[in-house]
């Protein structure tokens, strides 16, 4: 089975066996998420399920126990979310939650159970689409407006690349999609520059677009 989150049709669990799908709440009584419009979700080591809304904050459903426990941004506690906007949920090799919002960056402590904002170089308010953590342990963070940025988890050092018109540099900073193939690149979908190839070696950027028959925006 998995998880579905939807648009505007809230969370979806599907058998693979049965091929049926239901809606969740499962039962009138059973208690039901803070919005309906998913944007990412997570399976924590413990097998509970987080879901990223727009604008209502972040659950995390408890199958066992069949509650859900959300969280919200609170403008007056640093140590709440930095919005109710979740774009990314994403759990790196050492079992770290990260979570990114349209107004910046956390982490999850599981330990005081609250949230740590990250200060990230250049980009603190930015909008977080996707995370990734690729094999020599470095965290890839897409952002829309910042370009692509890089944590080196051993060194604690960041990184960030940008469209600055230069050759071989990134098309667009609007970014909305990532994918590491493997051998040494990563490719990512912007909105508005194609498909863009980025070679972790070289540091240099190759572009897909218009011209190769690539739309400019790539999901």
């Amino acid at each position: 089975f998995f998880w579905i989150g939807t648009e505007n049709a809230g969370l979806n669990y599907f058998d693979s066996h049965t091929k049926k799908s239901r809606n969740y709440p499962f039962a009138s009584a059973q208690q039901s998420l803070s919005y309906h419009n998913i944007h990412s979700l997570l399976k924590d080591d413990r097998q509970h399920l987080w879901v990223g809304t727009f604008s209502a904050g972040l659950n995390v459903y408890d199958p066992s126990t069949a509650r859900v426990k959300t969280y919200q941004h609170n403008p007056l506690d640093t140590n709440s979310n930095s919005s109710n906007n979740i774009y990314a949920l994403y759990k790196d090799k050492e079992g770290t939650i990260w979570i990114g919002t349209t107004d910046g960056l956390n982490v999850y402590d599981p330990v005081r159970d609250l949230f740590h904002r990250i200060k990230v170089p250049g980009s603190m308010h930015n909008i977080f689409y996707n995370i990734y953590e690729d094999d020599n342990n470095t965290i890839w963070f897409i952002t829309y407006d910042s370009g692509l940025i890089g944590l080196h988890k051993k060194t604690g050092q960041w990184v960030q690349y940008t469209a600055d018109g230069k050759p071989h540099s990134l098309s667009s900073n609007k970014i909305i999609s990532i994918h590491d193939d493997g051998a040494g690149k990563l490719w990512l979908g912007t909105d508005g520059g194609g498909l863009n190839c980025f070679d972790k070696q070289s540091k240099r950027f190759e572009v897909y677009d218009e011209r190769e028959g690539v739309s400019g925006i790539v999901y």
